[in-house]
């Protein structure tokens, strides 16, 4: 109902008739209401054979297992490189898969640390293992949902352990003039006694 309800309001708005091709519709949705580069959208993983970085493979909806083997035999008899297509022309995954386009040069995408998927951490910068957890690790953790490791010769090329999506802390002075200020003076109040 609600993807026929979306197909008809951008149908309408455009002047054509409703749900008129069932591959627009798809289209449509999947570019308009549903990011699709995020965490949870991540189905699997690929590595460059180049710069041999983690590279996520999405979908906007799980795979059936038919489709799980196939994407598992394309990554099996594939060579991936960044910056290039992991589907050919004609498969069965095709329109149903998708990777950034990402160079070798760009950093490991944020996505693959959200993913439920459970992959071995690996540098931000260069996608090596074996990070030893750095000093400023425990308070980056403190301000940021998501702080991303880095390795050692990264650490010493200047690039350090970086967080993202900050922690918001409440601003007292919003605490103190909303509906709870009362109790928030009541409190203050009892401290001081």
């Amino acid at each position: 109902m609600q993807c026929a309800m979306f197909c008809f309001n951008k149908s309408f708005a455009l002047g054509k008739k409703p749900c008129s091709e069932e591959s627009e519709s798809k289209t449509a949705l999947l570019t308009t209401d549903f990011p699709l580069y995020t965490g949870c959208k991540v189905r699997s993983i690929v590595h460059c054979y180049r710069c041999q970085k983690p590279r996520c493979i999405y979908s906007p909806r799980q795979l059936s297992k038919t489709e799980r083997g196939a994407l598992e035999e394309l990554k099996n008899n594939t060579v991936f490189a960044c910056n290039t297509s992991l589907i050919p022309p004609i498969h069965v995954l095709q329109g149903k898969i998708f990777l950034k386009n990402l160079a070798c040069s760009d950093d490991v995408e944020r996505e693959y640390y959200t993913s439920p998927l459970r992959n071995p951490l690996v540098c931000y910068y260069c996608g090596t293992e074996n990070n030893k957890p750095s000093g400023q690790l425990a308070k980056l953790l403190q301000q940021f949902r998501l702080v991303v490791p880095s390795c050692s010769g990264c650490h010493l090329a200047g690039k350090n352990t970086k967080g993202f999506y900050p922690i918001k802390k409440p601003d007292i002075d919003f605490i103190q003039n909303s509906v709870t200020s009362s109790l928030y003076k009541r409190m203050v109040r009892l401290k001081s006694l």
